[in-house]
């Protein structure tokens, strides 16, 4: 809780099982309540969160693999019941630092914005480890998401460390999202449509040893959902 406005992370989940208990245990104090979504995972994920008892966690369960898209509605919708005056999405591959959680969080708590996304391509920040091919994967994506949704200063459209107010969180879990990759661009679409205040902040990139989940067949899904949105304009 920070200043008497509580704090929830929606956490998706799908074969993490070497970096989800350290993505929870390092989740900041002033977190109130974690719901994860096990999204099907087949590797014993869903075990390791329950061994943790952490009496803030909430674990969720897809029978099967939905996608990224799914299980994030599925947490908005919970956490949609929790009066939580802010709602935090962080993946569970420890890619995520908690040293931004409080600049991703601020601008709501403040009353600034009602939605953040976080940005890995801005001005000084430390690409680090990733890898090259997905750095310019990104940016390209990213120029095209930005022309197509009307946000030219975009530079992460990808990134899924954001925060979104309670009225954003109860509208994304009454409404179809995505279910794949490029459900950030669905999100930030609504949020925008919605004609909330939107704020972009730095965080940093951590990349190790983690295996991306992204498969072909989730570019040409974006690639189609792209062209939807630009037939919409």
């Amino acid at each position: 809780m920070a200043n008497r406005q509580r704090i929830g992370v929606v956490v998706p989940l799908f074969n993490e099982r070497e970096h989800v208990a350290q993505t929870l245990r390092d989740m900041p104090a002033c977190v109130d309540e974690i719901i994860v979504i096990n999204d099907g995972s087949t590797d014993g994920s869903d075990a390791i969160v329950e061994s943790l008892c952490d009496p803030r966690v909430m674990l969720l369960q897809h029978a099967t693999r939905y996608g990224v898209g799914a299980a994030l509605r599925t947490g908005f919708s919970h956490a949609a019941t929790r009066e939580l005056s802010v709602v935090v999405t962080m993946d569970a591959d420890g890619q995520m630092d908690v040293g931004d959680f409080a600049r991703v969080v601020a601008p709501v708590l403040e009353g600034r914005a009602e939605y953040v996304k976080g940005s890995r391509f801005e001005p000084g920040i430390d690409l680090g480890a990733m890898p090259v091919q997905r750095r310019f994967a990104n940016r390209l994506l990213t120029r095209i998401t930005g022309r197509i949704l009307g946000v030219p200063g975009l530079r992460d459209a990808h990134c899924g460390y954001t925060a979104a107010s309670g009225r954003v969180v109860e509208h994304l879990a009454s409404i179809e999202l995505y279910r794949s990759y490029g459900v950030y661009t669905s999100i930030l679409a609504a949020v925008l449509e919605m004609d909330a205040p939107v704020e972009f902040v730095p965080v940093k990139a951590l990349y190790g040893e983690e295996k991306s989940h992204i498969r072909p067949l989730d570019l040409a899904g974006l690639a189609w959902l792209l062209t939807r949105y630009g037939m919409r304009r």
